[in-house]
């Protein structure tokens, strides 16, 4: 057989099996494409930035549907641009359409695929904020890496177990097109650290997606993850468990260890979030800068704070990587 085509050319070659094949994805490319045309042509009357962009300090609103509404805006063509090819690139994740060579032993499907993307966006843009309580997160980078770290878990766990060794080489090779696609990001990201979400969120994005997968195991290509038979040691003598092997059997643990210990990284990156908003930044006022929809703005009026969201939107503005 030729070259198989990246998945992106799906759209092109067929577009009615691309959505069949992969309607979560395509939806939320959609709704970017939506997002930037309401954010940028029609601001003057729908202030759609200031009700979807995640200002951390909103989190003692409540006001968490920012936490995935921020995938949907971007800065300028080129950050929609980046972001469009990428999430197009990982459609085999949800599924596969018929004809493209790509195998389905990795797809997850599209309600766990939609599960990764919400939680990769949620976790990177929580954590981000730990390092950076004053930036405007915006955009689907860390909905992106989250897309990768759940695609490089599922091929790692069916290389371990050697299920399918003539996929071997085709998986290899697919992780790596996702690892070239990340170094792009993160390169991007080191050329200006002061960027609007930058690498630690996109890293968190990355590390969302994987422990998702390695937290709830879904089935991947419709079938139970593989796994591999093991010796442990849980009670001081030898018991033969099952384990999830990670690219070779020598790389194997636990299932349920395994399974715990991607609930903590998740469960941690949330408490350290919201221990940052309500502890360490206990003085910063929910609506300081105007943001917030349901607290009220403190002291001098809507007029000031809206002045000072509009300063600090223009310092952001110059801070951005994209």
């Amino acid at each position: 057989g030729g070259v198989m085509m990246p998945p992106v050319f799906w759209v092109f070659q067929d577009r009615e099996l691309a959505v069949v094949a992969c309607p979560r994805l395509l939806s939320i490319c959609a709704a970017a494409v939506v997002g930037f045309m309401l954010q940028h042509f029609f601001q003057r009357c729908l202030p759609f930035q200031r009700l979807t962009v995640f200002y951390p300090p909103t989190l003692k609103a409540g006001e968490v549907w920012r936490l995935l509404s921020h995938v949907v805006l971007h800065s300028d063509l080129g950050h929609l641009a980046v972001n469009l090819l990428h999430i197009l690139n990982t459609l085999d994740l949800e599924g596969t359409v018929l004809g493209s060579g790509y195998p389905s032993s990795y797809a997850l499907g599209s309600h766990h695929v939609g599960c990764v993307a919400a939680v990769a966006a949620a976790y990177g843009a929580l954590v981000g904020s730990v390092t950076c309580f004053g930036a405007m997160f915006e955009g689907a980078s860390a909905l992106c890496f989250g897309l990768d770290g759940a695609l490089l878990g599922a091929c790692s766990i069916l290389l371990g177990a050697g299920t399918e060794p003539s996929l071997r080489n085709f998986l290899e090779v697919r992780g790596w097109y996702a690892v070239i696609h990340m170094g792009i990001d993160v390169l991007r990201g080191c050329a200006s650290p002061g960027g609007t979400i930058g690498n630690a969120a996109h890293l968190a994005g990355f590390v969302g997606g994987l422990s998702y997968v390695l937290a709830t195991l879904p089935d991947l290509g419709g079938r139970p993850v593989p796994t591999i038979p093991c010796l442990t040691r849980p009670s001081g003598k030898w018991e033969q468990a099952q384990c999830l092997a990670f690219f070779s059997p020598q790389y194997s643990a636990p299932v349920q260890q395994v399974q715990f210990w991607a609930q903590m990284v998740l469960a941690g990156g949330v408490a350290a979030a919201l221990l940052n908003a309500f502890v360490r930044y206990r003085s910063t006022h929910a609506s300081a800068d105007g943001y917030s929809l349901f607290v009220k703005v403190p002291g001098s009026g809507l007029e000031e704070a809206l002045a000072r969201s509009r300063q600090t939107f223009a310092q952001e503005q110059r801070r951005r990587e994209r």
